[in-house]
């Protein structure tokens, strides 16, 4: 074989490893996300509409700027790949029941602490955000998660 023979074939053998390993690359790569920084404070979201996508990742940035625990929950969402990391001080609680309907996403916070929860939607729809915190929802500190397709 010549030398000219051996370059081509090398160059060959070279591209189709690089492109085995983009491939292999693109096919285990996680699916994009978001992150929406949400503030709580006596008794209200900022913002108070989130929007997030079918089978998308989205992280909630969950800050607690009131002079009271708040939290962030979900009411009846259909999710997959809920993750809530806790505040810096350990400090987490269940979620309170809110009238027939269960959070399915939830995240609390201490006064002046941040939290993050990361869930996947798994159906398009509107659902109600509050604060489950006993009296809070009542006093209007409530929202809406918006998912679209």
């Amino acid at each position: 074989m010549s030398l000219k023979r051996y370059v081509h074939i090398g160059a060959l053998l070279l591209a189709i490893t690089a492109l085995l390993t983009a491939c292999g690359q693109s096919a285990t790569a996680e699916k994009p996300g978001v992150s929406t920084a949400v503030v709580g404070r006596e008794m209200s979201f900022t913002p108070a509409l989130v929007t997030a996508t079918v089978g998308k990742p989205i992280t909630i940035a969950f800050t607690n700027e009131g002079v009271i625990e708040h939290d962030w929950a979900v009411l009846n969402l259909p999710a997959h790949d809920v993750r809530a990391t806790e505040a810096e001080d350990g400090h987490s609680h269940a979620a309170q029941p809110v009238s027939n309907a269960s959070p399915t996403v939830h995240v609390a916070a201490l006064p002046g602490k941040q939290s993050d929860v990361t869930f996947t939607p798994e159906r398009p729809g509107r659902y109600t955000i509050v604060c489950t915190v006993p009296g809070h929802k009542e006093a209007g500190m409530m929202g809406i998660l918006t998912v679209v397709e």
